[in-house]
């Protein structure tokens, strides 16, 4: 099974607006193509569009698409969520980002501010209830729920270097595990929710839950495993 190219099709999905059907073209924000109509008539493919991402799913997308690649799926700008941006009018925004309350903030001032014709968000793990209320609440409070197109959750929580291996983008894992001291507990139970929470993601892209062994009768390897067991018997939780 290529995980690469399975986490791929989701990150595409998002990038094709999540293949939004002719009816929706409109409302979609779809711009104008030069010499060519408008971008209602054209495949949701190459439909421009503004790609706004944060640090991890920058990183995630780059081991998916190259930059030359993103610009023939319509993807002409690539921005950074936390950046001061200028308005492009006429021009819809695809967004990529984990379901945080400061991505959800940028998100709703992006909207009130009419930086796009649309905001279609996607997530990178699937939003609480209570998120997608803060989500809808700071957007109706800043004037631009009406250019919030559409929410969306995709398995992007991990990146791909190759069709079988997978980087939780933890270069301190380690250090963080093993760590003892103030504050030590809280960062070793980040540090296992965000294992548990990528692991997740792997197996919702594979569409399936492989063998999973832990050796050991304690240390971060088990507990990991632990928590990871729990996510994988949530009753939210789909593979």
């Amino acid at each position: 099974m290529d995980l690469r190219a399975c986490q791929r099709a989701f990150a595409l999905h998002a990038l094709r607006f999540n293949e939004l059907g002719d009816g929706e073209h409109a409302a979609a924000g779809a711009p104008a193509r030069p010499g060519g109509g408008s971008a209602a008539g054209a495949p949701w493919a190459v439909a421009w569009k503004v790609l706004v991402m944060d640090t991890q799913s920058r990183h995630v997308l780059s081991h998916l698409f190259p930059a030359a690649e993103l610009r023939r799926l319509g993807a002409t700008l690539h921005l950074a969520l936390d950046s001061a941006r200028e308005p492009v009018p006429g021009v819809p925004a695809v967004y990529v980002a984990e379901p945080t309350r400061a991505a959800f903030d940028r998100i709703a001032s992006d909207c009130a501010l009419g930086l796009y014709s649309a905001a279609h968000v996607n997530l990178t793990a699937e939003p609480t209830p209570e998120q997608i209320d803060y989500l809808a609440k700071a957007a109706v409070e800043a004037g631009g729920a009406a250019r919030l197109a559409g929410l969306h959750s995709h398995p992007l929580r991990f990146r791909c270097p190759g069709p079988r291996t997978l980087c939780l983008g933890m270069p301190r894992a380690t250090a963080t595990l093993l760590a003892v001291g103030p504050g030590a507990d809280a960062a070793i139970g980040a540090a296992l929710t965000r294992i548990a929470d990528g692991i997740c993601s792997a197996f919702t892209a594979l569409g399936f839950i492989p063998a999973i062994a832990a050796h050991g009768a304690h240390g971060p390897a088990r507990a990991a495993a632990g928590l990871l067991a729990e996510r994988l018997a949530a009753p939210g939780f789909r593979a």
